[in-house]
């Protein structure tokens, strides 16, 4: 919490930049990962249950995803759209207009940070390309969580905030007064898959292991093979 609080503090307070130039096309999304896998099919594999694969491809086709914004569950895979914790239009207002290509294809792509996660069709469409200023997820107990991923990845890539998005941040971490939420329900959050797979990406990195190719056919419960060596207990 205390985190969550001094990031926001530390988002400078700038005019939204103009529109003029955005496209969602020069984030590159659903671009091609390491393991070969688009980011998309990284995703719901990442935070889907009993998720199962076309037949010799990386592409889901059956399983279960969990909508946190609306406290909903998606069982038709393609209703299980892929949201942007910060939108990338969000991104543009607030400094992405001044980044290479390959810092917007990084960030619309970004498996690292929690900044993509599922939603459904409603809820994505709900939300569009707004932030907290404007539109809140309509599940509360998730606002806490919202709030500190948002906060989190505006200042992990250094982009501005508004008069408006900052105290209405600051008033969701306020409903922080439970670990597991406001209303004491502990939350699904892509912030712990997002860790594990961090962790995953920096061994391949550093040649602990070489390669981490998706098992296509059937993910099961590890979705994941590794090649050349191995993982640590709990990844």
């Amino acid at each position: 919490m205390a985190i969550a609080r001094a990031e926001l503090a530390a988002l400078t307070i700038a005019p939204p930049h103009s529109l003029d130039g955005y496209a969602r096309d020069k984030s590159d999304i659903w671009s091609t990962q390491p393991d070969g896998s688009t980011t998309r099919q990284d995703v719901l594999a990442r935070d889907g249950k009993n998720v199962q694969d076309e037949p010799d491809h990386c592409q889901p086709v059956f399983g279960t995803w969990y909508s946190v914004y609306d406290d909903t569950s998606v069982t038709d895979v393609a209703k299980a759209t892929i949201d942007h914790m910060v939108p990338l239009a969000e991104g543009w207002r607030s400094g992405a207009d001044t980044w290479s290509a390959g810092q917007r294809k990084a960030f619309g792509n970004n498996l690292k940070d929690p900044q993509l996660l599922i939603a459904s069709e409603s809820a994505n469409s709900s939300k569009s390309d707004s932030g907290p200023a404007d539109w809140k997820p309509t599940n509360h107990a998730f606002w806490c969580t919202y709030a500190k991923d948002y906060t989190h990845i505006k200042s992990v890539w250094k982009l501005t905030t508004t008069d408006k998005e900052k105290p209405a941040l600051s008033s969701m971490l306020d409903t922080c007064t439970n670990p597991n939420g406001p209303l004491g329900i502990a939350l699904r959050s892509p912030a712990s898959a997002s860790v594990k797979w961090a962790a995953i990406t920096a061994r391949v990195a550093a040649g602990a292991i070489s390669g981490y190719l998706p098992r296509c056919g059937g993910r099961g419960s590890t979705r994941r093979r590794v090649i050349g060596g191995s993982l640590p207990p709990g990844l």
